[in-house]
């Protein structure tokens, strides 16, 4: 059940810090980043083991690595139209 936890809370994570720094450029990068090194450093006080930490993190990364590719892509087609 922690593994599911860890899983599901790493994901938030990643997709909340991917539309936090995003919406809110150049200070949603640093909100980002704070919120990942909280939501991470919660998991391994909340669940006492550091592989959970890791399980989070492999999540954050499996979600939060293709929505900012995704939205890189977006914001460089979208640019052509204001050239």
């Amino acid at each position: 059940m922690n593994i599911i936890k860890s899983i599901v809370f790493g994901a938030l994570i990643g997709f909340s810090a991917t539309l936090l720094h995003n919406l809110y450029s150049p200070y949603g990068y640093v909100a980002s980043l704070i919120l990942t090194f909280l939501g991470i450093r919660v998991i391994g006080q909340t669940l006492f083991k550091i592989g959970y930490q890791l399980i989070a993190a492999l999540a954050w990364l499996a979600v939060g690595l293709p929505l900012a590719y995704g939205i890189w892509v977006t914001l460089q087609k979208s640019a052509v139209l204001f050239k």
